[in-house]
């Protein structure tokens, strides 16, 4: 394995937002959903942006989940998932807390009758510089351990990512509710209402020909050019209205992914490493009292000298982000406290 060296000044040279934790994976990131809630009538509107990061919230819950966490999200992540500039994401998130923290869902059964808020809880941490988000605990048994449960259905969320209808991430799990694993294709009716109630579309679109211009032709043609699943479509009437549509839905082996051209440079693995190394750091800085901190602090000070102390400082006030780079500076307390100098990639080389 070929070994990159990284020293303190690559640590102190690199723009140091983007040593924030390295960005999910989308391409792996699944999240799955009860079918009560997919096929639940609901209200609240939702633009791109909140439906992005409903897919997200969802797709950090893990399959032995007993509770709900706190989802907690860096600024330049959540400008990734949102898919806006990090100038604009404040303006952003505050019409993503706006349309969540309203958005319901109604759900029924022969003991009770509610609609329930999905997100009602969203924040902003101003001492660690992340945004919050919780999900409404009464909905537990719509979104945990739902492999003991059953009744579910699963969505990449690279592909939700994809869409830029907004009725695309809804749409996407009705038609996966129904296509099964091993499935080819599938054919199905459903009440117009019902299905406008799925989509978050209830009291629009009363004509059906609007229904079908506005909203089901350019879903189908999204689809079409980027989903793993495609759909046909018709509509029939009870006497003289449009009651119900039939679907047809099947794995749309037309598209394909889009391979990345891009080469990794060296300065592209410095960074991936520096990702690393920054995790690793900060996973022990927050292992430590305040008073461990302070003493750890103390340290760094006496080896970094008086022209590096202004970061350990800095770094002791703004979430370890310039307290890695002052580690860099100092082999000697690395070594004390054990710190890794080394993960599975490569090794880090500190150099003054």
């Amino acid at each position: 394995m070929n070994t990159i060296e990284v020293s303190a000044r690559d640590i102190i040279e690199i723009d140091m937002e983007q040593l924030d934790l390295p960005l999910p994976n989308f391409n792996v990131q699944v999240g799955a959903i009860s079918n009560n809630i997919i096929e639940a009538k609901k209200k609240g509107r939702l633009g791109n942006s909140a439906v992005r990061v409903f897919a997200w919230m969802v797709a950090q819950i893990q399959d032995e989940d007993e509770y709900f966490n706190s989802y907690r999200i860096k600024p330049n992540h959540l400008s990734k998932v949102l898919g806006v500039d990090r100038r604009a994401l404040k303006r952003e998130f505050r019409k993503v807390a706006e349309q969540l923290s309203t958005h319901s869902v109604y759900l029924e059964n022969e003991e009770m009758q509610a609609w329930y808020n999905i997100a009602p809880g969203i924040e902003i941490d101003k001492v660690k510089d992340e945004f919050i988000f919780t999900f409404n605990d009464k909905l537990k048994p719509f979104f945990l351990k739902l492999k003991e449960r059953g009744g579910f259905s699963k969505y990449e969320l690279d592909k939700v990512f994809s869409f830029d209808n907004v009725h695309g991430f809804y749409m996407y799990l009705f038609l996966k509710k129904h296509l099964h694993q091993g499935q080819e294709s599938f054919s199905f009716e459903y009440d117009i209402e019902k299905f406008k109630g799925a989509l978050n579309i209830i009291g629009k679109y009363t004509q059906y020909s609007n229904l079908r211009l506005k909203v089901l032709e350019p879903l189908q043609q999204e689809f079409n050019d980027k989903s793993d699943i495609a759909f046909t479509f018709n509509a029939s009437k009870t006497g003289k209205a449009f009651t119900t549509l039939h679907f047809t839905v099947y794995r749309n082996k037309g598209v394909k992914r889009i391979e990345s051209s891009y080469e990794a440079t060296e300065t592209d693995s410095k960074l991936e490493l520096l990702k690393e190394y920054h995790i690793l750091l900060e996973t022990f800085f927050g292992s430590l009292s305040k008073d461990e901190l302070e003493t750890f602090c103390d340290e760094l000070r006496a080896e970094s000298g008086l022209i590096k102390m202004h970061i350990v400082e800095k770094g002791a006030e703004t979430n370890y982000r310039n307290l890695v780079t002052a580690v860099g500076f100092c082999p000697e307390t690395l070594k004390k406290y054990k710190l890794p100098l080394e993960n599975e990639y490569c090794k880090i080389i500190t150099k003054s």
